[in-house]
């Protein structure tokens, strides 16, 4: 196993006894018997460390939406595994969505990464400011969803979340997840 294998094994086992707020570098240098000088050599802050087990959840078919797999089964994929680590999500996203730094906002770039690939894929350009504007309101709004699914438990399906996300794409961007 590497130091970074170490890091984020020991941050998810703390984040079982403490929150976000109250985790420090300390801790998990500690739990993960390394230095602060390894850490830091790794991640930028706890915040970095956070946003890079958030993206290690992920398999790397992600990144071929609207290629080798259309947007519906990429939404299915990504909902399974928000579901599967609902507790470590919930304790990670406490923080403010405004917070540069936090998971919300990680994941509003992450989102909005995923639907340029998959309007890049499908051959949209963009570049247009309008289709930028809507793959930014698609990414909050799927953030603000996600976060009230994951904090309420949410027992919709995966197909239903999946149904009602095609539903809310912006019109504008909508033929390029169809």
């Amino acid at each position: 196993m590497n130091i970074e294998s170490y890091i984020e094994k020991a941050t998810v086992n703390l984040l079982n006894e403490v929150s976000l707020k109250n985790l420090t570098i300390d801790m998990i240098v500690e739990e993960a018997e390394v230095s602060k000088t390894s850490f830091y050599r790794h991640y930028l802050d706890k915040y970095d460390l956070i946003n890079r087990i958030f993206d290690g959840l992920f398999p790397e078919e992600i990144e071929q939406v609207g290629q080798n797999f259309s947007f519906k089964e990429i939404m299915y994929l990504v909902f399974d595994v928000l579901g599967k680590n609902r507790e470590f999500l919930i304790k990670t996203m406490d923080s403010d969505i405004n917070d540069p730094n936090g998971l919300q906002q990680h994941i509003i770039k992450e989102f909005k990464k995923y639907i340029f690939l998959n309007i890049k894929h499908r051959g949209g350009n963009t570049k247009l400011v309008d289709v930028e504007m809507a793959a930014t309101e698609f990414a909050v709004f799927s953030n603000n969803y996600i976060h009230e699914w994951l904090i309420k438990g949410g027992t919709n399906t995966i197909e239903n979340i999946t149904e009602m996300f095609i539903k809310v794409i912006p019109y504008n961007i909508h033929q390029y997840f169809e």
